[in-house]
């Protein structure tokens, strides 16, 4: 072989090691750059919590949760929510809607600064054209509501990533990413019967007790109004509280009556009071003059004389009415109670010229309830 043969070859062998030297540096270099280009964080603690399930369920009670932890500190200026049918496809859901969602309130990032671009049906995402600076770590909830769920019962995928770049609804520039299952199921047929309650008590009321600016004379029992001996010019005074408690949506009513006039099964009866359920009136009763009627402190009664708190007129100030053996309302409730009480009194005065004897009658107290 000649020496210019040698030569060459020498040359060739050198510029191929070149060659490859080059080739490698090159290839690392290219291989770090692209790694380099590419490189994203993984979104953590992230979740699609959807407050019905139901295929086909919509409007704007329909809640979706998204929630989910920055891996990266960047500047975060496009979240966007991509639901799929596969985890690493780009279809839609059959059925599902997300042209009318709506954003709720953001946490983890300033609410008012981002809003909420739904055009994109199947792929929201919350915008903020300025960006804002979040740090790694952060935990975000993007509430988005008024959307429309697949139409089958199935697990479908939301891709959720964040981008550093917005241009004109398009984002890019991925920093953080992350794909999530949810599932859309038939729900559990549930089914509650609610009977139609209502308890009713008469409890006793002790002496100088208050009723409508009049003080007991007489503790009452559960099931009497034991009077006792009254002397005439003088008066006897007792009470009940009653207390309802009922489910019915229309409240209740609470009736009073008696049997008939206090008598003494001789011919001989005590007057009624002169008031009215509707005007009851200061008791009339005198020297000369008898009389036995009842008062309530309920503000809520109906009638010509109106409702509401200005009830309280009706009966206060020592007022009474005379007892009928029709039920008269002494409480009332428009809506469902649990253990209204209202206060009810009863009064007899005796006159000087009241005929001796035991004077009986039977009052009636009778709860409505108005379903």
């Amino acid at each position: 072989m000649s020496a210019s043969l040698i030569k060459i070859q020498k040359r060739t062998k050198a510029s191929l090691a070149l060659i490859l030297a080059l080739f490698l540096v090159f290839t690392s270099f290219s291989t770090l750059f692209v790694a380099r280009a590419h490189a994203t964080g993984q979104l953590s603690s992230a979740s699609v919590q959807i407050s019905d399930p139901r295929p086909g369920i919509g409007g704007s009670s329909l809640l979706y949760n998204v929630k989910f932890t920055t891996a990266s500190t960047a500047t975060l200026k496009c979240v966007k929510v991509q639901f799929t049918t596969t985890a690493a496809g780009s279809t839609e859901p059959t059925g599902m809607v997300t042209t009318s969602a709506a954003k709720g309130t953001i946490t983890g990032m300033t609410n008012g600064s981002w809003t909420l671009y739904n055009t994109n049906d199947g792929a929201p995402q919350a915008e903020f054209s300025t960006g804002e600076s979040i740090s790694a770590s952060t935990a975000v909830t993007i509430p988005i509501n008024t959307l429309t769920n697949p139409t089958s019962a199935s697990t479908f995928y939301a891709q959720i990533t964040t981008y550093n770049t917005l241009t004109t609804h398009t984002c890019s520039g991925v920093v953080d990413t992350i794909t999530v299952a949810w599932a859309t199921t038939t729900g559990i047929y549930t089914s509650v019967t609610v009977d139609p309650t209502l308890t009713f008590a008469v409890n006793l009321v002790g002496s100088a007790q208050t009723v409508n600016s009049d003080t007991t004379t007489v503790a009452s029992t559960a099931t009497t109004i034991p009077f006792g001996t009254v002397a005439g010019n003088a008066v006897g005074i007792a009470a009940h509280d009653l207390v309802v408690t009922t489910n019915a949506a229309g409240g209740y009513t609470v009736y009073a009556s008696y049997s008939a006039a206090l008598t003494d099964g001789a011919a001989h009866a005590i007057a009624d009071a002169a008031g009215t359920n509707n005007a009851p009136a200061t008791f009339g009763a005198s020297t000369t003059t008898s009389a036995f009627g009842y008062t309530t402190a309920s503000t809520t009664l109906s009638g010509s004389a109106g409702t509401g708190a200005g009830q309280a007129s009706r009966f206060a100030s020592t007022k009474y009415a005379a007892f009928t053996t029709a039920g008269l309302e002494v409480a009332r409730a428009t809506s469902a109670v649990n253990s209204d009480t209202t206060r009810v009194g009863y009064k007899v005065a005796i006159s000087n010229t009241q005929a001796p004897g035991t004077y009986t009658t039977t009052v009636g107290l009778v709860a409505t309830p108005t379903y």
